[in-house]
């Protein structure tokens, strides 16, 4: 199956179960790799301005790794447990930022991707993918993307599994979810 129809597939799958959370995902991925957003720094506050967008160049790494476990999980039928695999750098580690792979809790129920900031200036991150069936639309993957609420050199630990497909996955205490963030336009 060629990417081009693999994203019709994972568009069509995830718009009959998920069809708000999708969207939602699709609107934060295109805005993630867009630049935009919804924050503006204090007027001539150069470093803050360069905190956002460090902290966005991290926030959409985690995003398009997500995205690319997704991608691999339909292909694979489990995820992938390094960048390598996925075909980005071996370690896509950055002056500002360390990032790691970790299966939640292993290889075919889910996955965390992590960024952990170096700089006490700055948030760190984690996303997660998790799998679920469901007897009406097969196999469907829910995400979440988690930052800390304030600058932190600890990343946010991965949100439990939902018990079920339609369940919200929920960050944990200190975090919030980057999603729900930018709908709310907080």
């Amino acid at each position: 199956m060629d990417l081009a129809s693999r994203m019709s597939f994972l568009f069509a799958l995830a718009m009959t179960t998920h069809k708000t959370q999708f969207a939602l995902f699709v609107a934060i991925t295109s805005v993630s790799l867009t630049g935009c957003s919804t924050e503006l720094p204090a007027k001539g506050s150069t470093s803050t301005l360069e905190s956002l967008t460090v902290e966005r160049q991290a926030k959409s790494s985690v995003s398009a790794a997500l995205f690319s476990q997704q991608t691999y999980f339909l292909e694979k039928k489990a995820f992938a447990s390094s960048f390598g695999a996925l075909k980005a750098e071996d370690t896509i580690n950055t002056k500002n930022y360390s990032y790691q792979i970790t299966l939640k809790p292993d290889k075919f129920k889910g996955v965390a991707v992590i960024a952990t900031s170096k700089n006490p200036k700055l948030r760190s991150y984690t996303g997660v993918v998790y799998v679920f069936n469901s007897k009406r639309s097969g196999t469907v993957t829910l995400s979440q993307l988690c930052e800390t609420q304030e600058p932190s050199k600890v990343a946010p630990i991965a949100p439990d599994t939902p018990k079920r497909a339609s369940a919200t996955i929920r960050c944990p205490a200190g975090s919030r979810s980057s999603f729900e963030l930018l709908a709310s336009n907080d």
